[in-house]
């Protein structure tokens, strides 16, 4: 069995302590926790660092009441030093204008920024919002510096215009993918969708289990393999505005995870032994199972002639191996093999491996 997730409050800090705030981003590099931005009764610019060199990019936001930008900025951890870099406009259209509430995705050399919020009011006292559904990508350089954005041309129905959503990439099995979850446009969001970075083809990601509620301002990260969606702003049902101040929304502690390797279509099974008293069988395994649900029913035995000619009778067990399961994001075990009774009808065995046993009586 493996552990669940625990959630520990960080006490022992020194330093300045970044005070509360919303709408800020934070990043990971190496020993280092970066926190940069965000608001709480105004705008916060100030850069903290929780030491638990690559380098961040920051792109756009809101530098005061009604006023976004566009600019880019990269940070290099290794000098701590801030640097403004502009690079070059795409071929077949404008750069990305300024914006709020967008999502800026690293994989490789290259970010990928989707959507966002626009102000298009000339005065900066008041605000006359615009969705963005507009897709970028930003090559980077080796090192620092960044060389130029493009346009790529995408296939397929995507995501709606939004803002206050969140993005994440994943490289895994099969194509690198980017996923964007949720956001708000006009009411909050609750799809998924999945962008394939090699054949640039937008799909609404199918998935199975609980799905989060509709949210904006969550936060998603992904380790190894999952997607941890945690928190944001999600609607209030009826019942609950009665119960309740008769807010809309309401601020969530909720945290979700999605497994984002799909197994394969696992191959048939392999009989190794089979005797009136054991049943051994094996598979081959898949690398994005956690476990595995074999099936196994009786079969009864085929009809004999009267007087089989030059026959004998024989005491082979008859039991068929029905199907094969793989499952992901469950709990795997930590056994090689799996042993388990069978009833009259049919046994589950849950293993981690590519071999079960399984005996009778």
């Amino acid at each position: 069995m493996t552990e669940e997730p625990q959630w520990r409050k960080v006490h022992s800090v020194s330093g300045v302590v970044p005070r509360s705030r919303h709408g800020h981003r934070a990043a990971a590099i190496r020993e280092l926790v970066v926190v940069f931005g965000g608001g709480n009764e105004g705008i916060a610019e100030d850069l903290h660092v929780y030491n638990t060199g690559t380098r961040i990019l920051v792109f756009g936001g809101m530098v005061e009441f009604g006023k976004y930008t566009n600019s880019l900025y990269e940070l290099q951890a290794s000098r701590w030093l801030w640097k403004k870099l502009k690079p070059r406009a795409p071929r077949n259209g404008l750069p990305p204008c300024p914006r709020i509430g967008h999502s800026l995705t690293l994989l490789g050399n290259k970010c990928y920024l989707f959507g966002g919020l626009a102000n298009d009011s000339e005065d900066p006292n008041s605000n006359v919002t615009r969705y963005l559904g507009d897709f970028y990508e930003l090559e980077l350089q080796a090192v620092s510096g960044a060389r130029g954005w493009s346009l790529p041309e995408t296939k397929g129905p995507g995501p709606s215009a939004r803002e206050s959503h969140t993005s994440v990439a994943y490289a895994g099995l099969g194509s690198p993918k980017l996923y964007i979850f949720g956001g708000m446009q006009g009411r909050r969001l609750g799809d998924l969708w999945q962008l394939d970075l090699d054949t640039m083809v937008w799909s609404s990601a199918e998935t199975r289990g609980p799905t989060p509620l509709p949210r904006s301002l969550h936060s998603a990260s992904v380790i190894g393999n999952k997607m941890y969606v945690f928190g944001g702003w999600i609607p209030v049902s009826q019942s609950d505005k009665r119960n309740a101040t008769g807010a809309e929304s309401l601020c969530s502690d909720s945290l979700s995870m999605l497994n984002l390797d799909r197994p394969a279509a696992p191959e048939a099974v392999l009989l190794i032994k089979s005797s009136v008293s054991l049943l051994h069988v094996a598979w081959r395994p898949l690398a994005a199972a956690d476990y595995y649900v074999l099936q196994i029913q009786p079969a009864p035995p085929p009809a004999k002639p009267a007087n089989p000619p030059g026959g004998d009778a024989t005491g082979n067990d008859s039991t068929g191996v029905q199907s094969l399961h793989p499952h992901a994001g469950g709990a795997s075990s930590s056994e090689a093999k799996a042993s388990a009774q069978v009833d009259e009808t049919h046994l589950h065995t849950l293993t981690h491996d590519g071999e079960a046993l399984g005996r009778y009586g």
